[in-house]
Parts: C-alpha cells; sequence; structure tokens
C-alpha cells in the first residue's frame, strides 16, 4: 500500500469514530453522524480503501476500542439492536465505492444514485439484524411497523440532509481532490 492510501484510510476511521460520538439518543438507536461519514468513505475513497476503512472500524470496536456511538466498543457490540447497521456500513461502502469507481467520470448522476445505494443498502442490513436481535434474542415481539417507527423512520429526514451535504461535498470536493493528485 502506498503511503496515500494508508493516510486517506486513517483520515477517514478517525472522522467515522468521531462520526460515530457526535450521538443524539433517542431511543434503541441512536441518531449519530456515522452515515454521513461513511457516504464520504464511499463517495471519495477507492473500493479496497473504502472496505478496509470500516473493516478495520469494525474491527477496532469488536477488541474494545470505544469507536461505536457513546464510546462504545467491545464484542457485547453485537448484540446490540444498532450493530447490523454497523455491519450495513463495511458493505455499502465497498459497494458504493465499486459503482462510482466503475463509472468514468462520476457526477451529479452517479453521486446520488450511489447515496440512495448506500442508504438503502445500509438501512436493509442494519433493519433485519435490529429486528433480529429485538425479537429473537431479546424476545420483544415488536411488529414490522413497530420497528420501522424505531429503526428507521425517525432517521428519514436526517439521513436525507447528511445525504445532501455528502452530495454537496462530493460535488465540490472531488475535482479539487483529483486535480491535486490526493485520489489517484
Amino acid at each position: 500500500m502506498k503511503t496515500k492510501e494508508i493516510t486517506r484510510i486513517a483520515l477517514m476511521i478517525a472522522l467515522l469514530v468521531i462520526a460515530s460520538q457526535l450521538t443524539i439518543p433517542i431511543g434503541i438507536v441512536p441518531f449519530t453522524l456515522q452515515t454521513f461519514a461513511v457516504n464520504l468513505i464511499a463517495l471519495f475513497l477507492k473500493p479496497k480503501e473504502a472496505f478496509l476503512t470500516t473493516l478495520l472500524y469494525l474491527l477496532g470496536g469488536l477488541i474494545g476500542l470505544p469507536f461505536f456511538a457513546g464510546f462504545h466498543g467491545g464484542f457485547q457490540s453485537v448484540l446490540t439492536p444498532s450493530f447490523g447497521f454497523i455491519i450495513g456500513f463495511l458493505a455499502t461502502a465497498s459497494l458504493v465505492s465499486t459503482y462510482l469507481a466503475k463509472q468514468a467520470n462520476p457526477g451529479p448522476r452517479e453521486y446520488l444514485i450511489a447515496l440512495v445505494i448506500n442508504y438503502l443498502v445500509t438501512n436493509s442490513i442494519g433493519f433485519v439484524y435490529m429486528a433480529f436481535i429485538l425479537n429473537s434474542y431479546m424476545g420483544k415481539g415488536l411488529s414490522i411497523g413497530g420497528l420501522l417507527a424505531i429503526g428507521i423512520t425517525p432517521f428519514i429526514l436526517a439521513e436525507i440532509l447528511k445525504s445532501a451535504l455528502a452530495f454537496i461535498l462530493a460535488l465540490r470536493l472531488r475535482p479539487l481532490l483529483k486535480r491535486r493528485n490526493l485520489l489517484d
């Protein structure tokens, strides 16, 4: 790996850890800026870098580093309802970055598609995992509507705003970073 790649990965892990700590506890799944950071990881890094960034974040949290929301970490995090969203980050950062890498010259249309893919995949994985943990592991017996009310619906507007900000940053910064050979 080149020094630039290692630096990009380290910076994005730091961004993701910081974004994870900007938390508003609103229920079982807290509001954080994690998805905003994952959007940036997917929009700015190469597929291998995006995968490694989210994998190292996930592994760091699992070994006990306070990477996850609220300065939490440790293997017990696997049993929390919100852990599925973290698994979703790993999948979406890689998937979206790969999608953008296959585009000759990604622009607004591709960024919008990428952000929609990111939202749908992260929330699908997170929702299914949350439903499993809450209903099977914790025995809550919540309906689909109840699960949506806890883990998806309260976050829709915030996710749109975070995606819009990531979209604007990608439009403005990607060309600048490419010209300066920081996204080679």
